[in-house]
């Protein structure tokens, strides 16, 4: 196709006499683990630069029903195989950590020196739990059989993390809410992530079990190099997860840290939901030491462009530092593009749910005069039903609890509508979609009327797809490329 660019997926395959193409597997050694594109040597590379460990490799075996990474290593010395696993997790995220372990006395390689892959031998499972492995309180004994239950396996020991024996975003939320209705406590997906095995987990609810704080809204999404590289803060879209930016951040480069910024408390509306800046005020309190980060990027698609503008402006304002604002798809305060600020409050939830039918395929059928005739709890109904299709919130979560979300969406819409913004001196960056959503009108400039708020010259950079396809494969990896060329 002349003038048209192609994408390179990496896919391995061959044209058929028939026009069929027969695909045969990949180029490269990529994969895909619980929902995330696994690059297999990245996991190898970083194995082999941890202390004691000779040589290293990692596939990609059939487990049950489902596919888990194996890694196959050589040490140099014994009693440093816990070690090493640390090591790997401060290294690496939770979905690239292998579910099976084997310890070899020598790796099998080719004529030509390199790992052969075909003799490695097949990973067993180790049904026996060391002592070290069995719970040591009451806690740890009521965490093991929440976690036992979510992952729906027994073979799991308290020093076990969650992703590695088989989890994934979903199910972390569906932990979620269990702990925290075991437990009474208000964690947050961010704090399940970063304690995800029985024992760590354990020691946090024995910290703040008489405490009604609560936690941070920060979410580490990649670990990176802060020394080498600007670090990254994502803030959420309406809906309040930061699950949208899955695809993003496993097209960065693994050095740039990334966290994202995300509803932490969806037990009730608290007043700060209602205005931008108090939003804004919430999420910058809780950004500790990464508020001191020179090289800071705030960033947000939809919605959350809205909030990270605001947020940048305030961390000016505390530290004198300028973070660059990068704002994924989002019109300028007061910049009317979809006309949704003269939409209904039932018109408005419809269109939501719209976006929502775009981004994740499924259906929800409902309009907006339909949702005006529905009480609260049959909205929340409609809604949960229409998440839960799409696989976005975990099975134990209620019409109740589902009610408390709308509330808050319904508050960040409304925020966002009544927000004026203000004049920022720091350097402003437009994703902006080379395709109109089919509701959406294009503005005479590009840019989305950022120009306005910013002192220095608007950065427009123009993203493949809508404002919806612009954040998933396989427009999300040219958008990834050009923010590391330009931004990053």
């Amino acid at each position: 196709m002349p003038g048209e660019r192609l994408y390179r997926t990496g896919d391995k395959g061959r044209l058929l006499a028939d026009g069929n193409i027969e695909y045969l597997g990949r180029l490269d050694r990529q994969v895909k683990v619980r929902g995330y594109r696994v690059e297999l040597a990245e996991i190898e590379q970083t194995l082999a630069q941890i202390t004691h460990v000779d040589r290293a490799a990692v596939v990609q075996q059939q487990s049950g029903s489902s596919n888990i990474l194996v890694a196959y290593i050589v040490v140099d010395q014994t009693g440093v195989q816990q070690e090493i696993k640390a090591e790997l997790r401060e290294q690496l995220p939770a979905y690239m950590q292998p579910e099976e372990w084997v310890w070899l006395d020598s790796m099998p390689i080719t004529a030509s020196g390199k790992i052969d892959y075909r003799v490695l031998p097949p990973a067993t499972q180790n049904d026996q739990t060391s002592v070290s492995a069995h719970p040591q309180n009451e806690t740890q004994s009521r965490l093991l059989i929440l976690f036992r239950q979510v992952l729906n396996t027994e073979r799991l020991g308290v020093d076990d993390e969650f992703f590695s024996l088989g989890g994934n975003s979903i199910s972390a939320l569906k932990l979620l809410i269990e702990v925290n209705k075991a437990f009474s406590t208000t964690f947050t997906l961010g704090q399940i992530l970063k304690n995800s095995s029985v024992a760590r987990l354990g020691r946090l609810i024995e910290q703040v079990c008489d405490s009604q704080e609560h936690g941070p809204s920060i979410v580490m999404l990649n670990r990176g190099n802060p020394l080498k590289k600007p670090t990254l803060l994502l803030i959420h879209p309406a809906g309040g997860n930061v699950l949208c930016y899955d695809e993003l951040v496993s097209r960065l480069n693994k050095e740039y840290p990334v966290y994202g910024v995300q509803v932490a408390d969806f037990q009730h509306l608290a007043d700060y939901n209602r205005q931008v800046k108090t939003l804004a005020e919430h999420y910058v309190n809780q950004l500790g030491t990464l508020i001191q980060h020179s090289e800071l990027i705030i960033g947000g698609w939809s919605l959350g462009g809205t909030i990270a503008f605001e947020m940048a402006c305030q961390v000016q304002a505390l530290t004198g530092n300028q973070p660059k604002v990068l704002v994924f798809d989002q019109p300028a305060p007061q910049v009317n593009v979809d006309n949704s600020a003269f939409m209904t409050e039932h018109e408005r939830l419809a269109y939501f749910a719209h976006k929502v039918e775009l981004f994740t395929g499924t259906t929800f059928d409902t309009t907006g005069s339909q949702l005006a005739k529905m009480s609260q709890t049959q909205r929340a109904q409609v809604f949960l039903t229409g998440f839960r299709k799409a696989n976005l919130v975990p099975d134990n979560i209620g019409v109740k609890e589902f009610q408390n979300f709308l509330a808050i969406l319904q508050a960040h819409m409304n925020a966002t509508d009544a927000y004026l913004g203000q004049r920022y001196s720091g350097p402003v960056f437009v994703a902006e979609a080379e395709e109109i959503l089919a509701g959406r009108t294009r503005l005479q400039e590009s840019g989305l009327g950022w120009q306005m708020y910013s002192e220095q010259p608007l950065i427009v950079l123009p993203a493949k797809g809508d404002h919806i396809s612009m954040m998933n494969m396989p427009h999300i990896a040219d958008l990834a490329e050009r923010l590391q060329e330009v931004l990053l």
